[in-house]
């Protein structure tokens, strides 16, 4: 038997999650109306922040259950185990039973590939800020070599590094948005994005460590060239990286949607 999902206490991420998904602005909106609350008055500018207002003040006010039930009518398939009745299905009809466990497998694989190019956006994000400082003080060399500090270009690429190498750790357990990233003894390998962001992370390390004892304050001198290349290379990768992710979320959540709308929204 599946338990009944309204015998079970609200739970507030997943409830917040689901909400901020599921519904549009313009349908937030009529939710309020439905409870009798006014969507202007709830805390935030954006839409997932006045859904976390929404829910914070159904808890104050005690009307959590309330909220709860107006969501199931408005999106009846929230709180269905398809893997549940696909097992229960498969006792009394095997093939319509399979059918429907494939169905569960698929929104499964979709909703683990969304949060895979959701992770990466996000940590490409903030690579992208880490990285930003190690940016500007290179062009800052060239506007201004007198003023240049080895020292603080040091530290802010370790910085930068380390977020790189933090990727590149998460990059080797990824299973939906492609082949896991590897280092063999430095031979690189798997996904693309991940293999590009480790070949040019150690050319720069190798460029950094291998620095005359006393740089030459001369934008033109061979050394600040190559790392300017470098450096303009890594930048590349990163926002190319960054477009894919934003692509690829972007095509994941449609696929979804189009999946959801087939089969869990088709008329009889």
């Amino acid at each position: 038997m599946t338990d009944n999902p309204a015998a079970r206490p609200p739970d507030l991420p997943r409830l917040l999650e689901q909400i901020r998904a599921l519904f549009n602005e313009g349908e937030l909106r009529d939710l309020c109306v439905d409870l009798g609350l006014d969507y202007e008055n709830l805390g935030g500018a954006s839409k997932g922040d006045k859904a976390r207002e929404l829910v914070l003040l159904m808890q104050r006010l005690n009307r959590l259950p309330e909220l709860v039930d107006r969501v199931r009518v408005l999106r009846p398939h929230i709180g269905i185990n398809l893997q549940d009745l696909a097992d229960e299905l498969r006792a009394a009809d095997p093939q319509r039973g399979a059918g429907l466990a494939g169905l569960a497998a698929q929104f499964k694989d979709y909703n683990k590939k969304l949060g895979e190019w959701k992770e990466l956006h996000r940590q490409i994000n903030v690579l992208l800020t880490v990285f930003d400082p190690f940016r500007k003080q290179i062009e800052r060399f060239d506007a201004r070599p007198e003023r240049f500090d080895i020292y603080a270009l040091d530290a802010n690429w370790q910085t930068v590094n380390l977020f790189i190498g933090q990727l590149l750790r998460w990059a080797m357990n990824i299973q939906f948005i492609g082949p896991p990233y590897r280092d063999t003894g430095g031979e690189l390998s798997g996904v693309e994005w991940a293999v590009r962001l480790g070949t040019i992370g150690a050319a720069i390390r190798r460029h950094l460590a291998a620095r005359p004892a006393q740089p030459t304050a001369n934008p033109d001198d061979v050394w600040w060239r190559r790392l300017r290349e470098e450096t303009s290379n890594l930048e590349d990768a990163i926002k190319q990286v960054l477009i894919l992710a934003d692509e690829e979320l972007r095509r994941a959540a449609a696929d979804l949607y189009d999946l959801s709308a087939e089969t869990l929204w088709r008329s009889a």
